[in-house]
């Protein structure tokens, strides 16, 4: 006798908006490593016989998947599907190969064989969850919604439906909702850690740090190992100016996933945090090491250059970065903030500046209040002293901003009414 081992539901969810950098660099994108719950099948089948049976077949898809060994899975699912197995089987294979397809990003693949899962078990709750994420992946969200409607249906103590549908709805900025959702999955599985962590990264997006970190923290106490909480721990203790707990956090998911980029992002930003220039510019290297086009990592080492007022590395690595993405707005922004406002004057150019500055407003669409003041700075490097004045008071009238930032606007509305330009302060 043989069964079929667990196989992992397609994990398009994964994937998370990245954040824009603020002149003094955000932290980085948070995102999911796969540690979710799996979706179980037991199907016996009789070992004896000579011939392959769609079963047989079937397991060793489940066995090719397991590895990661999409292209031999699929190939294996496809043949049990050609010995044309009961309904409630064949659904199965096509969920399975749906999931082969997604890992292998032929979204279109996927959907179509989630498609054919739920025709022939419509009661298949997986394949309706797993069709949902390949939707959303391509944009069809409506359709999504009502995929996840229909997998809560047939199964309604199916926690990962309730789970996926929660961080989408967080991702798109339905913080109540995913809160909702994300409540009842973990009701469903109080011992899931990723569901729980989920469940704290709403509770930050809703500023409540104090249940955040409880989730976080009861996420690593359910499993040491879900690397993720570490790392949102450890940004949310930074956030906090909790530095020396953030170090722990973030140096613990190194131990744990050396090969995660962010991990070395998050960690040097908070020894940029600290003042530890070269520890931040070491951990930044290594994060370029393993991901050599992470424009984060190019101009948060750019801000470390700057501090140790090594101005031109600074400069080389925001071109570097422009030359990777030139349609970046933070990108775009931070260079242009270097160009206007760098203490040395052989760094500066007003031109180019107002150019970036530009860019970088149009390609965000003015909705960004520190883009907005970068442009202010270069118009008055270049000497538009009236422009300048204009696009400081119009940043005073975004909502919600920091009092630090708005009193340093004000400062310099103050410069540009007197005609002078601003400066970062000389480094030591």
């Amino acid at each position: 006798m043989k069964s079929l081992l667990p196989v992992t539901p397609f994990l398009i969810c994964a994937a998370v908006a990245c954040r824009a950098l603020a002149q003094d660099s955000a932290p980085p994108p948070s995102p999911a490593p796969s540690a979710t719950p799996q979706v179980k099948m037991s199907i016996t089948v009789d070992t004896d016989s000579n011939q392959k049976t769609a079963i047989d077949w079937a397991h060793d898809g489940a066995m090719a998947l397991s590895k990661n060994d999409y292209d031999t899975a699929i190939t294996d699912f496809s043949e049990a599907i050609k010995l044309d197995p009961d309904n409630k089987l064949k659904a199965t294979i096509y969920n399975d190969r749906g999931s082969a397809h997604g890992f292998k990003n032929e979204t279109d693949k996927a959907i179509a064989d989630f498609s054919e899962a739920v025709l022939d078990d419509p009661n298949l709750a997986e394949a309706w969850c797993n069709r949902a994420c390949a939707l959303e992946a391509t944009g069809q969200h409506e359709k999504a919604m009502a995929d996840f409607a229909e997998s809560m249906r047939v199964k309604p103590d199916f926690a990962l439906a309730w789970y996926y549908r929660g961080r989408i709805l967080l991702e798109r900025g339905e913080t109540g909702k995913a809160l909702d959702d994300l409540n009842h999955a973990v009701d469903l599985a109080l011992d899931n850690a990723a569901i729980r962590d989920a469940r704290g990264n709403a509770y930050e997006r809703k500023g409540d740090y104090d249940k955040a970190m409880a989730d976080y923290s009861d996420s690593i106490g359910i499993d040491s190992g879900y690397v993720k909480a570490y790392y949102d721990r450890g940004n949310a203790f930074a956030s906090k100016g909790k530095f020396t707990e953030a170090l722990d956090d973030l140096s613990e998911m190194i131990f744990l996933a050396p090969g995660a980029p962010f991990a070395y992002l998050s960690r040097g930003l908070v020894y940029e945090k600290q003042g530890e220039h070269d520890k931040a510019i070491a951990d930044f290297n290594q994060a370029l090491q393993l991901d050599p086009k992470d424009l984060d990592a190019y101009v948060s080492r750019a801000t470390s250059y700057d501090n140790k007022a090594d101005y031109q590395k600074s400069l080389d690595d925001l071109n570097t970065a422009l030359g990777i993405d030139a349609k970046s707005p933070p990108v775009l922004n931070n260079l242009s903030w270097f160009m206007a406002t760098c203490t040395e004057d052989d760094m500066r150019d007003g031109r180019k500046s107002v150019s970036y500055a530009l860019q970088a407003c149009e390609l965000s669409q003015w909705q960004d209040p520190g883009f907005v003041d970068t442009l202010a700075a270069a118009y008055a490097e270049n000497g538009d002293f009236d422009n300048a004045v204009k696009l400081e008071q119009k940043v005073l009238t975004y909502p919600n901003l920091d009092e630090n930032f708005t009193g340093e606007a004000k400062a310099r509305i103050a410069l540009y009414q007197g005609h002078k330009p601003y400066r970062e302060k000389k480094k030591p």
